[in-house]
């Protein structure tokens, strides 16, 4: 019920970023971007502030789901908009990025794999870059099958939420 919430806090947060930046160029990075919702609200709210500060905004995201990356591509809106298919512990990227975000994935992550997560968003953060989590957190699990049986947990509890306030989809 407070997805609508987290994606104007992570936002907001964005949006100040950029508000205060100096730079020739913003970039974003969307890790587990799913279909690409977040990325269109996010790209619609940055791109007037880049344009008035003659700033280049680039808002990219990623997955390593391959349906996923193909509706976000064939849904894409804007110029300032990106998708790369690719898992991102192993992908090699070639720029920084300003902002790195993370809305709904991290509980994905296994446990044993965070640290590796966390370290690399530091690695491809700009010199003052920020990391932004919006997550469902679910209880520590200790297995794959655990996981999974949390993770439906969640998201059965939030499909039944949303049928019960009269939301037609998801």
């Amino acid at each position: 019920p407070d997805i609508p919430q987290a994606d104007a806090g992570i936002t907001r947060i964005i949006r100040e970023k950029l508000q205060n930046t100096k730079n020739g160029e913003f970039r974003v990075l969307d890790l587990g971007c799913g279909p690409g919702r977040i990325i269109k609200p996010i790209a619609d709210e940055l791109v007037p502030i880049a344009r008035a500060k003659d700033i280049k905004l680039s808002v990219v995201g990623l997955d390593v789901s391959e349906g996923f990356i193909s509706f976000a591509r064939a849904n894409k809106s804007g110029e300032a908009i990106s998708y790369i298919l690719a898992d991102f512990l192993t992908h090699e990227f070639k720029e920084k990025f300003d902002a790195v975000l993370m809305q709904g994935l991290f509980h994905h992550v296994p446990l044993t794999d965070r640290k590796r997560w966390a370290e690399k968003c530091c690695d491809i953060l700009s010199e003052n870059g920020i990391i932004v989590i919006g997550d469902e957190f679910i209880p520590d699990y200790s297995s794959n099958e655990e996981r999974v049986l949390k993770v439906a947990g969640l998201y059965s509890y939030v499909v039944a939420y949303a049928l019960q306030n009269g939301h037609k989809s998801l």
